[in-house]
């Protein structure tokens, strides 16, 4: 028999785990009201990915990480693709003191940059000024990448974002990590089908659920679903959002 997913409900300043049951109930009702189209409530979703270190391919050879230091950050704020969300999420990590990053350089030049995540910054992500919501803390052997960017420049070759997001594996395994989290907004066609190629395993949702009330402004809720990836045959789809 599979084990039943199990929840966290997180907020920006805790993460707390319920019964399942539980979860249901509230996903359930906070569904319901969403569908209304009252803008009282709203959500967004993400699916979450899990890769098991011990089954992704060896990372190809001509890919070669450098750690990230405050001369690169200072030389990617002044980079021609410095207005990217992506990037600029991914230097404010740094600011915040999440400091394991790791970039991919071809000739000088970035190709790809990204963030791992340890169980031992679980503290610093709890006081993440947003969305810290979006990260229960990470068990014994577990990471996460978080804010990948593939530079616009110079001409990429294909699968270049897969062939980097293997060498992040391996250095993943060489902290001593047995498997990789990440998540992908529902909505993100290209991205999750990259999730695909990248070894990841659908393990289940995350909700983002955001009031129109008094009180609950600038105060969403977020509901995690954790999934066997056993159970995921192929990548859900946002059914509704406001």
């Amino acid at each position: 028999m599979r084990p039943k997913p199990s929840y966290w409900v997180c907020t920006n300043r805790g993460h707390y785990r319920w019964r399942v049951g539980l979860a249901r109930v509230l996903g359930s009702s906070l569904d319901s009201l969403a569908s209304t189209k009252s803008g009282r409530v709203r959500y967004e979703m993400w699916n979450r990915y899990v890769a098991d270190l011990d089954k992704v391919p060896p990372a190809p050879a001509h890919v070669t990480l450098t750690p990230v230091t405050d001369d690169i950050i200072e030389q990617l704020e002044n980079h021609p693709d410095s207005a990217h969300n992506q990037l600029i999420s991914g230097i404010r990590f740094w600011r915040h003191g999440l400091r394991r990053a790791y970039i991919w350089l071809d000739n000088g030049e970035p190709v790809c940059i990204q963030w791992l995540l340890l169980p031992e910054d679980n503290a610093l992500i709890a006081r993440l000024p947003n969305w810290s919501g979006m990260y229960p803390p990470l068990e014994p052997g577990t990471g996460r990448v978080e804010n990948l960017f593939k530079f616009t420049s110079p001409a990429k070759r294909r699968s270049v974002a897969v062939n980097f997001e293997f060498a992040m594996y391996e250095q993943a395994r060489r902290l001593g990590l047995r498997q990789i989290l990440t998540h992908i907004h529902a909505l993100n066609e290209p991205a999750n089908r990259f999730a695909d190629g990248a070894a990841f395993l659908h393990a289940g949702t995350i909700r983002r659920y955001d009031f129109g009330v008094p009180g609950l402004r600038q105060r969403p809720l977020y509901l995690h679903e954790v999934a066997d990836p056993r159970e995921s045959q192929s990548v859900l789809s946002l059914e509704s959002a406001a």
